[in-house]
């Protein structure tokens, strides 16, 4: 599974299905322009499972890709583009990278597919 991501969010509103389908369409547009591409890039609807917060003041944020088309940078410059978007500042508190029994091989780009960052939201600008 080359084509999918993993994402945290948390919504006020009951409106996850606008959000995503904003977020997959702006991903989209963004990486076919920057590639000269034009289609689809993913190749089903999105999967929603409830997350409680383990503490009320806990505003980090998860972001994974698991994606070997993106690159880490490509991922990160779009989290932060689309933070700008929404008029939000990020501070990365981590970055992950797959765990040692999902070798990178150098000579095949298409294992390098794990990665992903920690933010905490810190306020509006």
């Amino acid at each position: 599974m080359s084509s999918h991501y993993h994402l945290l969010v948390e919504t006020l509103e009951a409106n996850l299905v606008k959000g995503m389908t904003w977020f997959q369409t702006t991903y989209t547009t963004r990486f076919n322009a920057r590639h000269r591409l034009r289609g689809h890039l993913f190749g089903g609807h999105h999967k929603a499972v409830l997350v409680a917060r383990t503490e009320p003041n806990d505003f980090s944020t998860l972001l994974d890709c698991c994606s070997h088309h993106v690159s880490t940078g490509e991922f990160r410059a779009i989290v932060l583009e689309a933070a700008v978007d929404a008029k939000k500042t990020l501070c990365q508190l981590a970055f992950h990278q797959q765990r040692l029994d999902h070798p990178i091989l150098s000579t095949v780009p298409e294992t390098e597919y794990l990665r992903g960052y920690t933010f905490e939201l810190l306020a509006a600008f």
